[in-house]
């Protein structure tokens, strides 16, 4: 694990995980925000408010970092081996694991942040923001078929380079991992006009 990039653990002396008390503190804080109803958005701009910075040392600037977060496994003392795989090894170039290989799921792998169902009702909490969040009709309710994620909105544009008046734009419905379904016709949905 990329311990810097980490906030709450830092690398113990044989490579193992162990708390940093000091961004603990923030990491639970962050928790606790979402638990009394905060989105990752007013998150970010309470921590940018009261100059608690990144493990990088940087502002907050995006809500995903946020959710990364308030999803992640880890800060309950879990581990989700193979998150990610190694496309070209010459490179190191890695890519999010949709599949392709086998993920194991270690629990008590080492000391927790924050309490189990602190996380569950978080993780819960994130989904319904979500749902609820969204001013377009069907968000959250059209489901892959192969991999089980939500569809999303995406519009498609397309124009003629022989003639500049056309122009065609459609919203369809695609897989939020439309990766590992691409190969499928299932991954999007065209909307009825």
């Amino acid at each position: 694990m990329p311990f810097s990039s980490v906030l709450g653990f830092k690398r113990g002396v044989h490579g193992e995980f162990l708390v940093d008390q000091e961004q603990a503190k923030t990491v639970r804080a962050m928790f606790a925000m979402s638990v009394i109803g905060m989105t990752p958005a007013e998150i970010r701009d309470k921590l940018n408010e009261l100059g608690i910075t990144t493990a990088y040392g940087k502002k907050w600037n995006t809500t995903s970092t946020i959710k990364n977060m308030l999803t992640n496994e880890k800060y309950i003392g879990d581990a989700l081996l193979q998150k990610t795989l190694t496309v070209d090894y010459l490179t190191k170039q890695k890519k999010k694991n949709e599949g392709e290989l086998p993920q194991y799921y270690v629990e008590g792998h080492h000391e927790a942040i924050v309490f189990k169902e602190v996380f569950g009702y978080v993780g819960v909490r994130l989904k319904n923001q979500v749902v609820r969040g969204s001013k377009i009709p069907l968000t959250g309710k059209i489901f892959c078929g192969i991999c089980g994620n939500r569809f999303g909105p995406r519009t498609w544009h397309a124009t003629n380079s022989k003639d500049k008046q056309y122009k065609y734009r459609a919203r369809v419905w695609q897989c939020k991992r439309l990766t590992a379904c691409e190969e499928s016709h299932m991954s999007t949905i065209n909307s009825c006009r």
